[in-house]
């Protein structure tokens, strides 16, 4: 499944997208330098008896545990970037407005009790806009709002520019942007030049 870029995808906040992205460089870079560092001082303490001496080894162990720290919660931002972007492609062709999580199984191969969790924590922080996650029971996400369900979404076909691929794209008063499902180019329609078929 290609994953899109905030800048193409309606459904990804762009600041919070852009702000993790950050985050996890930061915590990478200063967890590996941290890690390889104290590591490299764990090894001497081990060797030399006189650099483990009056709190030498205690504060090299607290500084490596904080290294390793940083680079798992580096990493643990990686997978919900990466999962906030993979979900909200599956929101970007939903035809119906409503995004079950048997839709989103299918397309994701995670399990029901995996993707609950996921998005808990992607619409708690904030990863998604212009969507809600209705928690009770059947879960599912909304994608478009109310005035939109009921007069039915629209949809524009659109030739990828690159790859020359038919696509169908979700729009609004404004128009509507995407990503080519074959080739992951970014695509945009004006307004008003949508139809309410569903094929």
């Amino acid at each position: 499944m290609k994953k899109n870029s905030p800048n193409t995808n309606p459904y990804l906040s762009t600041f919070i997208i852009t702000r993790k992205t950050v985050s996890r460089h930061l915590l990478l870079v200063t967890g590996a330098f941290l890690t390889f560092f104290f590591g490299f001082g764990f090894v001497m303490c081990l060797t030399d008896a006189s650099l483990a001496a009056d709190g030498g080894f205690a504060i090299t162990i607290v500084f490596l545990a904080l290294g390793i720290f940083l680079l798992y919660k580096g990493i643990r931002t990686r997978y919900w970037i990466d999962s906030a972007q993979t979900y909200s492609t599956v929101f970007i062709y939903d035809e119906n407005g409503v995004v079950t999580i048997d839709e989103l199984k299918a397309k994701t191969g995670r399990d029901e009790q995996k993707i609950l969790k996921d998005l808990e924590y992607l619409f708690s922080h904030k990863y998604f806009k212009s969507c809600q996650f209705q928690r009770k029971s059947p879960s599912c996400v909304i994608v478009a709002d109310a005035q939109d369900r009921q007069e039915q979404i629209q949809y524009a076909a659109v030739t990828c520019p690159h790859c020359y691929a038919s696509n169908r794209i979700r729009i609004g008063k404004n128009g509507g942007s995407g990503v080519c499902a074959y080739c992951g180019s970014a695509l945009s329609v004006a307004a008003g030049t949508g139809s309410n078929k569903q094929e």
